[in-house]
């Protein structure tokens, strides 16, 4: 079976707390199979250039400036609530809306 690591055994469970199965209990890590980087992006209209350019205008900005994200408690998402966590800002999450 493969699965996301970090998705399925630290997210799900804080998430889903009714799974079926325990991820501690009911599964044996094998082996890492790869990683994800993050990269921050912004459109050329914002007037930011660097991280610390997007920090003191989200600063001002509170509620204002969007991050858009695969959806909900997805890694995206959460790398997002870390990086307000870290840098003091409030930023607008935007998941994607499936069928």
């Amino acid at each position: 079976m493969l699965v996301d690591g970090l998705q399925t055994h630290v997210i799900n469970p804080l998430v889903f707390p009714k799974m079926a199965y325990d991820t501690q209990r009911d599964l044996v890590p094998i082996t890492l199979m790869g990683a994800v980087q993050h990269i921050l992006v912004s459109h050329p209209s914002l007037p930011v250039r660097t991280t610390r350019d997007l920090i003191v205008l989200a600063r001002s900005r509170p509620n204002e400036i969007a991050y858009a994200t695969f959806g909900t408690d997805t890694m995206p998402h959460l790398a997002g609530e870390l990086f307000q966590q870290l840098t003091g800002t409030r930023l607008l999450h935007v998941p994607y809306k499936s069928n």
